[in-house]
């Protein structure tokens, strides 16, 4: 089986209210060569709720409150993707990500965490 392209990380701490409309923009994608994992990094907000409810469409994964360096570092651990998009609050902007094949060129959009 062929690895996944594109490990998408999202560390997020106590962003229940707009993590949803961030994870729902990389689903929405036509490109599908990608894995989520969303890293919760001690969030007292809901945002794990909000996380959970995704089911399997999503890999979550919870850390004590360590900042987002720690949570990334947990999620890349975990990420099985050849590579890493880290999306997060220091990002502006959408993020684009290019992925080239012998018949193909597809690009990820990345709306990264505002609010």
């Amino acid at each position: 089986m062929a690895k996944t392209r594109f490990s998408v990380l999202i560390p997020v701490y106590n962003r229940a209210a707009c993590v949803r409309e961030c994870i729902d923009s990389i689903l929405a994608q036509t490109f599908l060569d990608y894995e989520i994992i969303a890293i919760d990094d001690g969030s007292t907000d809901g945002t794990q709720e909000v996380l959970r409810s995704y089911g399997d469409r999503i890999k979550v994964l919870k850390q004590d409150n360590q900042g987002p360096e720690i949570a990334r570092n947990l999620g890349a651990v975990h990420a099985g993707g050849e590579y890493l998009a880290f999306l997060d609050e220091k990002l502006e902007g959408p993020v684009s990500l290019l992925s080239v094949g012998p018949d193909r060129e597809e690009t990820l959009n990345l709306r990264p965490l505002v609010g």
